[in-house]
């Protein structure tokens, strides 16, 4: 090999540990990342929104009560890191009391008149979950869980899964959405109710005799 040719090879020895320096780099930025396979979108001041994108329901009705536990999935698709007051609305009216027991584990909420809200941080370009429990009182044979509220998003939830459990021995349940199926077990019988692109145009009532 030549002098020419050594410093040929040399140079080209370089520039591979230069691509690959690169390529590490990029690789643990989008590692960093973790909304993938969800992109960044800023808008037009910099900043991309909070998104709530996705729930999962258990709604368990017993004699005079109902217990529900959600989880919620956010993203941020800003690259900043964002700081958003989430505000959780309760069905109240005369036959349906303030919950008795409310709890959004990992948070300090404050009780508002019709709900509850509590501070959130999100990191830049990423997914973040909240729990959400409560126990409510019945004074009448139904139960609702409010989904309009998603219309405060305006953009619909990209998945929505609800199960109802209910006793065995309760007959003429009416939903006001359908049940994908039915099953009993345990003494208990579960709907199941699933939705993709959802945006409700009504709550999730629940009635029986």
């Amino acid at each position: 090999m030549g002098l020419n040719d050594h410093r040929t090879s040399l140079l080209l020895s370089w520039l591979s540990l230069l691509l690959a320096l690169v390529g590490v780099g990029i690789s643990a930025a989008v590692a960093g990342c973790k909304l993938s396979p969800f992109q960044c979108q800023e808008d037009g001041d910099g900043e991309g929104p909070i998104v709530f994108y996705r729930e999962r329901v258990v709604i368990s009705l017993a004699p005079g009560e109902v217990a529900v536990e959600g989880l919620y999935f956010f993203r941020n698709t800003s690259s900043r890191e964002r700081r958003v007051r989430i505000y959780y609305p309760f069905p109240i009216d005369e036959d349906h009391p303030y919950p008795d027991q409310v709890e959004v584990e990992g948070f300090q909420f404050t009780r508002e008149e019709r709900g509850i809200s509590w501070w959130m941080d999100f990191p830049a370009c990423s997914a973040t979950t909240v729990k959400v429990r409560y126990q409510q009182r019945l004074y009448t044979n139904s139960a609702t869980y409010i989904l309009t509220s998603t219309l405060y998003w305006k953009r619909p939830l990209r998945r929505a899964e609800f199960v109802i459990k209910t006793p065995l021995d309760w007959q003429g349940l009416t939903i006001s959405y359908s049940p994908d199926r039915r099953v009993t077990k345990g003494g208990f019988v579960y709907y199941y109710i699933t939705k993709t692109d959802f945006m409700p145009d009504r709550d999730l009532v629940i009635r029986w005799p």
